[in-house]
């Protein structure tokens, strides 16, 4: 699988993927002043685009031809067991996870929050892998957390949903 990792090389990480098999390549198709947006998948049925932004806690993800999955792994244990990773908060399209793991220093706990289409639900809830096909959408949301806080999963969903497509200084 091609996955996007959302976190730093030695901790516990949230991986971003799509259901299909590998993509061929991956490519920067899109940028701005503080824009970038990567493509896996470029000229096929089955894409995944992924913007992020300078200065913003979100990262945007679309899909074609496939379903959004997501890895809940500490990559420096190379474990993917279910025990890495919980859902602390689970609305049906959006959910608050934690995902444990130990570096070479200590315990970490990494929290995020996934925000899909509004009738998209996620599969796999209780283990490190959770799929969704999106509902009516193409797209979800992931925002790092400071805490495992619903007040701050509220906060950041009413903003979750404007992906945003161009940024210009002028």
């Amino acid at each position: 699988r091609n996955n996007v990792k959302v976190d730093s090389r030695y901790t516990p990480q949230l991986l971003l993927g799509h259901s299909a098999s590998r993509f061929a390549d991956s490519r920067v198709d899109d940028w701005g002043d503080f824009h970038t947006r990567l493509s896996w998948g470029v000229g096929t049925e089955t894409r995944m685009d992924v913007t992020l932004v300078k200065g913003s806690p979100f990262i945007f993800a679309e899909y074609t031809g496939g379903n959004a999955e997501i890895t809940l792994a500490d990559l420096n244990s190379n474990a993917t067991d279910d025990s890495n990773g919980s859902v602390w908060a689970d609305r049906g399209n959006v959910l608050g996870v934690t995902i444990s793991g130990i570096d070479t220093k200590k315990n970490y706990e990494r929290h995020f929050g996934v925000f899909a289409p509004s009738d998209a639900t996620w599969d796999g809830v209780g283990t490190s892998t959770l799929s969704s096909s999106l509902g009516s959408g193409d797209y979800l949301t992931i925002a790092p957390l400071p805490t495992a806080s619903t007040s701050t999963l509220d906060l950041l969903e009413a903003y979750a949903y404007n992906i945003v497509r161009d940024t210009r200084v002028t």
